[in-house]
């Protein structure tokens, strides 16, 4: 299902969006999003809260720690 969301977007020369409603409500929720994200939408639309959820879930550990020290 998500190579052929691609292909017909390619081929229809359509824009892929992302929505995650509510990606930091459940672990399922965020892990679904984030292999969503891997196929690289072409804009991800959602409010305040989801874009951190994502944000932060998409941060390695070694970039988090990396910013701790500059804290």
């Amino acid at each position: 299902m998500r190579e052929a969301s691609q292909v017909r977007a390619t081929k229809a020369e359509k824009p892929r969006v992302l929505d995650p409603v509510a990606a930091g409500a459940s672990g399922f929720r965020l892990k679904a999003c984030l292999e969503l994200m891997g196929l690289r939408p072409s804009v991800i639309r959602g409010n305040g809260s989801e874009i951190i959820a994502l944000s932060k879930a998409s941060v390695g550990v070694t970039k988090i720690a990396l910013l701790s020290q500059w804290r």
